[in-house]
């Protein structure tokens, strides 16, 4: 991944919001292979502290695999903001999952095992299907996706780079009116910024 460090310096009212795959880290064939380079999480806590604490990770990834990634200490809007935790730790926001999703499990588990190279991921908002490792599944995969969503008004389908997520359709939509207000708290005047490196 080509490296892009921006020569304007950073105003301490902003906030600054940053991706994980993509972004942070170069995408790997699957979500746990990613690696992070050594000094990052300190180049991030030593941001977070520049910019008085104005510092959060914005993943479609689990919380669980942000703190597995970056451990605990940053801000985080996890499953596309699903989930919302500060940097104490604090859970701002965690919407009620339901069963919608283990019911889907059984035929995805099923399919990305009759299909090599592709991976299911599970996430507490979502269920992800992989196919970077066999992208000759991509077809197949999202049909079926389309297919087990196009029922249920209660799910949505995400597009990935070589994945599809099955996520619930309510939580990501309520989460984005408390990120905007938490962010409008955070500073009186609050830019928010997209950072890609």
């Amino acid at each position: 991944m080509q490296r892009c460090i921006s020569q304007a310096p950073l105003s301490r009212d902003c906030a600054v919001f940053l991706d994980i795959d993509g972004t942070l880290l170069d995408i790997a064939a699957t979500p746990d292979e990613v690696i992070v380079p050594p000094a990052l999480v300190g180049v991030l806590r030593a941001l977070t502290a520049a910019q008085n604490g104005a510092l959060a990770i914005v993943s479609g990834r689990a919380l669980t695999d942000i703190e597995r990634i970056f451990g605990p200490g940053l801000a985080a809007a996890a499953e596309h903001g699903a989930l919302l935790r500060d940097a104490s730790g604090n859970i701002l926001v965690q919407p009620d999952a339901g069963a919608t999703l283990s019911g889907l499990l059984p035929v995805l588990r099923a399919a990305t095992e009759a299909r090599p190279g592709t991976v299911l991921e599970q996430k507490q908002f979502g269920l992800v299907l992989h196919w970077r490792g066999a992208p000759g599944w991509a077809a197949e995969l999202t049909a079926l996706a389309r297919s087990l969503a196009l029922n249920d008004k209660r799910l949505d389908l995400l597009p990935a780079h070589a994945a599809l997520e099955i996520r619930l359709r309510g939580p990501a939509r309520r989460a984005r009116s408390r990120i905007s207000c938490n962010c409008s708290r955070l500073r009186d005047v609050c830019r928010c910024l997209w950072v890609t490196m």
